[in-house]
């Protein structure tokens, strides 16, 4: 996030800000289960409490056994359940599921780790907060045209851009923290918070905020994989061994200059944590094409042999993957020369050819009439706390 100081009367800045990093909250990663990425921060909300982010915690040591922290010292409180621990050394993250007192803590995931059993310093981050702490305004207004607001692309890294305009200030405010928001209003609806240096902001000024979120996709080169099939492989196959990557196409998410989120491709959001059921298709394939090169349209497969609507396995919170499903009954996709399984979109004309994602094998793969073949793509997502 930057910041600028507008001059209503002339429109031009009075101050701004270099760039400042801000913290993806455990709500925003939550949310990107079911909702686009795009359309995580569709809105942009300002406040008066500059609380740090995180916190050091200085002298004090931890060590963890099972799920279970334990401080040299207090340190811990119940409103800190929800937040992470990254440790020093190793920089493992452990996020606060419970709190039993100033001392201890429970942690998920539990042991083994880098720190099992071994006594070492950490850091606090904030992640558990679900808005800002003391919001005065919020706002929905862009400053429309590129680079204001777009989506920009280089190499694997996708690089979504707003900039917000608040109302004019009638009387001189300062404000001390930035949240980014799905929602006009209501609790519970932000994906992050930044706190930058005080913001004085004068009557008959306003504060701009430009916010850009940046997106490393993986993997976009060819990644051998052995997924994990019962049943397969099936004579004369002896492995089920494969290559997978994401396509360019599949990010249908992205900003446009007017600062709405349209379209990018025919590949529905295969791409998308969130992208699933219509118009996101899974397809089974004989074709045995090599796969292409990302940033590179997609050629059309061939080799129909089924395709499946792709629905959306249960997500637990937290967890930050989500399951995507095609069923192929016993009627469906039936061959002893499987090569190739993807998703893209729903229609039959594009689904070999707008593909977001694909597994090649090594070898083909049986389904029999008599089986139902059912594949689960998981997506994870992460954050960099630094």
């Amino acid at each position: 996030m930057r910041w600028l100081v507008i001059d209503a009367a002339t429109g031009k800045p009075v101050a701004e800000s270099n760039w400042i990093n801000n913290l993806i909250l455990t709500r925003g990663m939550n949310e990107v289960a079911t909702r686009l990425w795009c359309n995580c921060f569709t809105h942009c909300s300002a406040g008066t409490d500059g609380s740090p982010s995180s916190d050091s915690s200085g002298s004090v040591t931890m060590v963890q056994s099972g799920a279970n922290g334990t401080a040299s010292a207090a340190f811990f409180t119940s409103a800190m359940v929800g937040d992470v621990i990254k440790w020093t050394s190793s920089g493992d993250e452990r996020l606060i599921t419970a709190f039993t007192d100033d001392q201890h803590v429970t942690l998920s995931p539990a042991t083994p780790n880098a720190n099992s059993g071994v006594a070492g310093t950490f850091t606090l981050w904030r992640t558990g907060r679900t808005g800002l702490v003391a919001e005065s305004k919020r706002t929905g207004t862009y400053l429309t045209g590129s680079p204001n607001c777009e989506t920009s692309r280089t190499g694997s890294i996708l690089r979504h851009r707003r900039t917000f305009d608040f109302s004019v200030e009638v009387t001189n405010t300062t404000f001390s923290e930035i949240g980014l928001c799905w929602a006009i209003s209501g609790a519970n609806t932000h994906f992050s918070r930044i706190v930058p240096p005080p913001i004085p902001v004068l009557s008959g000024q306003f504060l701009r905020v430009v916010y850009e979120l940046s997106l490393t996709l993986s993997p976009t080169l060819p990644s051998h994989v052995n997924p994990p099939i019962g049943g397969w492989p099936v004579s004369p196959a002896t492995t089920n061994d494969g290559d997978e990557m994401l396509q360019y196409v599949g990010m249908s998410s992205i900003v446009s200059a007017s600062g709405a989120t349209s379209s990018f491709d025919n590949g529905g959001t295969t791409n998308e944590p969130s992208g699933f059921g219509s118009p996101n298709s899974m397809w089974v394939s004989s074709d045995s094409s090599a796969l292409e090169l990302f940033a590179q349209t997609p050629v059309s497969r061939t080799g129909q042999l089924g395709t499946s609507v792709v629905t959306a396995a249960p997500y637990t919170q937290n967890s930050f993957v989500q399951d995507k499903v095609g069923t192929f009954n016993v009627g469906q996709a039936n061959s002893n020369s499987i090569r190739s399984i993807g998703i893209g979109s729903s229609t039959l004309s594009q689904i070999y050819r707008d593909t977001g994602w694909m597994i090649l094998f090594d070898e083909g793969q049986t389904k029999p009439n008599t089986h139902v073949l059912e594949i689960n793509v998981r997506y994870s997502w992460s954050r960099v706390l630094a």
